[in-house]
């Protein structure tokens, strides 16, 4: 980056460079579970309708699509 500090061979970042980068980073990962949490729990009402769909045809009612 821009504003590194080589010293005995190793390259040095800015602390605020590295807090950013580690902030962006959290953002990411919280934002990727986010999305992958709503997505799943935007299926939980069709897998429960499933669910009681088969329950109720695994007792032989008749009448397998009512709510």
């Amino acid at each position: 980056m821009a504003g590194s500090t080589i010293c005995n061979g190793k390259v040095y970042e800015p602390v605020d460079e590295v807090i950013v980068l580690w902030l962006l980073a959290g953002a990411s990962v919280i934002s990727v579970v986010l999305f992958s949490v709503k997505g799943v729990l935007d299926q939980l009402p069709e897998v429960f309708q499933s669910y009681r769909r088969a329950k109720r045809a695994w007792q032989g009612d008749g009448d397998s699509d009512r709510e």
